[in-house]
């Protein structure tokens, strides 16, 4: 996997041109109780759905990205994701009815496919708080389809290795908001998929292995079909590193090459394909990594990741490796699950635990078992070894034939 350096963030932005602004707002304004959004919106068509068949190729469409509910704000941040089969951005409009009289474009990148990046910041006085447009970004509509509008996930603290994320800033200070994404389609009656992950552990530290569990995404018109419709999945982990499979789950790191672990606020997108139209699904979501320091004990759960291939009724079986590299002693916990969870799906099992008796490794094997009703597609098997505060992963992939 190739990593990318970090972005330049609004905040570098803002420190550049410091001497040029005069923020002026009100204290009382940051008592609002809602959470601030930023969100996609199409004034046109009076929501962030835009659905018309009229949208031809060569047709142009015009997208808002709003704040509502916010405090205030003197400068902004975002990245917008959607497919460039169907859309190609052509122009950004940072003045016209905005939040900002005075907008200074620090970042401005329309030419790489399949996003928007866009910094600004006002000189002069702060946005007062409210609700306002922060751009109005013109598509080329290039295709006929249906295309995600999807925003980097709102991140306070990003990593210094994190590529993208959405974020309002006051000064040098920065302001949690949530996202709101939006959908375009000029195709009637052919949705595009749904994508949706969750994390494990779902509050990570540094250098720590984490399961994303894609398998809850589906096709709105397939759900029923192999892999509930999708043909494969694409991963950035917003740390400059990315993953594509046709499994539905995948064990990531946040640690760099040269060996150092990162930590921080990361936008991590999933992108999701059907298998009929190979139209894209998207969700982004903050995955918080925190600083820790390491472990004085150490578990490493392992097993063969190439991928198996079996029919309806056959069952395998892995050898699973667990490792301790420290003298750690007493039983660890073992917990072996099959995503996606299906009628019939395939089955693991393996010993619930294990006793180690200091530094070494000990081998079990996993059983996955099969019927002659198991449905045909791919399967991940998600292994969890687990002593006191420790756990680590090892994944296991799967593919049952069509018989």
């Amino acid at each position: 996997m190739n990593r990318a350096p970090g972005r330049f963030s609004v905040i570098t932005l803002l420190s550049l041109v410091v001497f040029m602004i005069v923020i002026h707002y009100s204290p009382t304004v940051h008592a609002n109780p809602a959470s601030p959004v930023v969100g996609i919106w199409s004034g046109t068509y009076s929501s962030s759905v835009i659905s018309d068949p009229f949208l031809s190729v060569g047709t142009t469409v015009t997208v808002d990205v709003n704040a509502s509910s916010a405090p205030a704000f003197n400068g902004y941040d975002f990245t917008l994701f959607f497919d460039p089969n169907y859309l190609k951005p052509v122009f950004v409009d940072v003045i016209r009815g905005t939040a900002f009289p005075n907008p200074f474009v620090g970042v401005r990148d329309l030419a790489t496919p399949g996003r928007v990046r866009l910094a600004v910041v006002n000189l002069g006085s702060a946005f007062p708080g409210g609700s306002a447009t922060l751009a109005h970004i013109s598509f080329n509509v290039t295709g006929t389809g249906v295309s995600p509008l999807s925003l980097g996930a709102g991140t306070t603290h990003p990593s210094v290795w994190a590529q993208t994320w959405t974020e309002l800033v006051l000064g040098t200070s920065v302001i949690d908001v949530t996202t709101a994404d939006g959908y375009f389609s000029n195709l009637l009656g052919n949705p595009g998929p749904i994508a949706s992950f969750t994390l494990s552990p779902t509050l990570p530290i540094e250098g720590s292995s984490i399961i994303f569990d894609a398998s809850s995404s589906f096709d709105q018109d397939n759900n029923n079909g192999v892999n509930k419709g999708l043909r494969e999945y694409l991963w950035d982990f917003g740390d400059g590193t990315s993953d594509f499979t046709i499994y539905p789950a995948v064990i990531h790191s946040f640690s760099q090459i040269l060996g150092f672990n990162l930590y921080g606020n990361f936008s991590v997108r999933l992108t999701v394909v059907d298998s009929d139209q190979h139209f894209e699904g998207m969700m982004t979501k903050r995955v918080l990594v925190a600083q820790t320091l390491p472990p004085a004990t150490t578990l490493v759960v392992q097993t063969n990741p190439i991928p198996r291939t079996v029919s309806p009724g056959v069952s395998v079986t892995y050898a699973i490796t667990i490792i301790d590299g420290v003298g750690l002693k007493g039983p660890v916990s073992l917990k072996a699950s099959v995503v996606p969870s299906l009628q019939n799906g395939p089955t693991a099992s393996m010993p619930a635990k294990v006793n180690l008796h200091g530094p070494g490794s000990m081998t079990v094997t996993v059983n996955l078992q099969t019927t002659t009703n198991t449905p045909p597609g791919n399967y991940a098997v998600v292994i969890t070894g687990s002593r006191l505060q420790l756990s680590d992963y090892a994944i296991i992939f799967l593919t049952v034939s069509p018989s």
